[in-house]
C-alpha cells in the first residue's frame, strides 16, 4: 500500500490469550487501519463519491476494525494515550455495523479524511514521546 509495512506485519502478534492482541499490538494495528483507510480514500475518492458500494463498504469496514480493535484496549493502555477519544472511537463500530441504514456517507467520509489522519498522527506522536 505504500506505507511501508506489509499487511502481514500488522497482523503478527502474539497474543496474551484468547482476547485477542496485547494493547501496544492493537495500537499497531489500529495504526495499519488508520493508513489502509488513508490509502482506500486516495485511492477511490472518486468512486466513493460516486456511490460505488465496494469502495465504500471497504472504508467502512476498516473503520470497523479501527474501532473493534480500539474497543478493546484496556485502561493502561487508553491512560498512555490521553487525548484520544477511544469511547467515541469503539462506538463507531456499533454504528456502521449495528445501524448501517443510518450511515451518512458524507460524515463517514469526513470521518475517514479527516479524523482518522488525525487519530493516526496521535498515535504516532505518542509513540515518539514512548520513545524517547
Amino acid at each position: 500500500m505504500g506505507h511501508g509495512n506489509g499487511w502481514m506485519d500488522a497482523m503478527l502478534f502474539t497474543p496474551e490469550d484468547e482476547r485477542g492482541p496485547k494493547p501496544d499490538d492493537r495500537i499497531r494495528l489500529v495504526e495499519f487501519w488508520c493508513e489502509t483507510v488513508g490509502w482506500l480514500c486516495q485511492q477511490y475518492s472518486t468512486e466513493y463519491a460516486d456511490g460505488d458500494l465496494r469502495t465504500r463498504w471497504a472504508i467502512y469496514h476498516v473503520m470497523g476494525l479501527i474501532a473493534d480493535t480500539a474497543k478493546g484496549l484496556g485502561d493502561e493502555a487508553r491512560t498512555r494515550t490521553i487525548g484520544i477519544y477511544w469511547r467515541a472511537l469503539s462506538g463507531l463500530r456499533t454504528f456502521l455495523v449495528h445501524r448501517p441504514w443510518d450511515v451518512d456517507p458524507g460524515i463517514v467520509w469526513e470521518s475517514a479524511t479527516d479524523d482518522i489522519p488525525f487519530l493516526l498522527s496521535e498515535l504516532r506522536r505518542h509513540q515518539t514521546q514512548q520513545a524517547g
